[in-house]
């Protein structure tokens, strides 16, 4: 007890209270520890908030934002989705959660290399605002997650009640049309400010027959529209949702009359058919096969 001092001193009441005393160091230790763990978990959890809510921005923007635009040149606009997919892609790439891969890296370089000698040729149709959209594009595909990523299926949950939305949009816009046509209907961008019009030009108004495809209202074509509904039909089978959204995004699919989503969705499911359970396996075959002979049929009598 007065080591400083150099003073020893063997009463029974220095050894209790030196014993009483040493204890009390060693109890510190896992307090500090378990402050150390408990910020760290809050730190871990404000950025998974800031990720998820950037991710959900750029989704919500992509789906719902789709017309609008940041006006770069007469005819080309910068969808808000962009802009918050670098937000989002720069935000972990600071946090170390997302890395550049060096196999993806040199096929972006030899794709932007292809774009150069296309754009060196001086075609009419190839422009410095394409080549600089291709970049801006494919780009963010270059970055690869660093594990250990989340086992939740984050991203589905986040994006699946905005699909199912939109196919309600879509559907509710291409029957509203036997009542009336109004204007904005399938196209309100002429509504919107000049500083907040997407200029980009889009087939966005399509007719077939007597009436016009859906474009989801909220989409600038029926080809986007049907790649969304085909998107939310692999979530509804990979991720068990309730099976009311099949039947949405399906008659989606068809009031779209568009083949880019059957393409997708032909395209994905040798891939993705076996992560379904069997009831949702066989329903989206059945279907599936149902529309691809619809239009070899409708295709014929034309």
């Amino acid at each position: 007890m007065w080591k400083n001092s150099g003073i020893t001193c063997n009463h029974q009441y220095c050894h209790r209270f030196t014993n009483r005393q040493q204890p009390t160091t060693n109890h510190q230790q896992p307090t500090t520890k378990n402050q150390n763990h408990n910020s760290q978990s809050s730190i871990y959890q404000y950025i998974a908030i800031m990720l998820k809510l950037l991710i959900y921005a750029s989704g919500f923007s992509a789906i719902f934002l789709n017309r609008f635009g940041l006006p770069i040149t007469n005819d080309f606009s910068l969808s808000f989705s962009y802009i918050f997919i670098y937000l989002a892609l720069a935000y972990a790439f600071k946090e170390g959660l997302v890395k550049l891969d060096v196999g993806l890296l040199l096929c972006f370089a030899a794709a932007i290399f292809s774009g150069v000698i296309s754009l060196l040729q001086g075609y009419p149709d190839k422009t410095l605002t394409s080549f600089l959209l291709l970049i801006f594009i494919y780009f963010p595909f270059t970055f690869i997650s660093v594990p250990p990523t989340s086992s939740k299926a984050t991203l589905s949950h986040l994006f699946y009640p905005m699909l199912v939305f939109l196919g309600i949009a879509g559907i509710s816009q291409f029957f509203f049309q036997f009542l009336a046509k109004p204007d904005w209907l399938f196209d309100y961008r002429p509504f919107l400010p000049l500083y907040l019009q997407n200029k980009n030009i889009m087939n966005t108004v399509i007719p077939i027959g007597s009436f016009i495809k859906s474009n989801g209202f909220f989409l600038l074509e029926p080809s986007g529209f049907s790649q969304w509904m085909a998107l939310g039909i692999f979530f509804f089978g990979a991720f068990a949702k309730p099976f009311f959204t099949f039947f949405v995004f399906l008659t989606g699919l068809i009031t779209s009359f568009s083949g880019t989503g059957i393409i997708l969705l032909l395209f994905i499911a040798p891939f993705s058919l076996l992560l379904f359970d069997s009831s949702r396996r066989s329903l989206v075959i059945f279907f599936l096969l149902l529309i691809v002979t619809g239009k070899q049929i409708g295709r014929a009598h034309v």
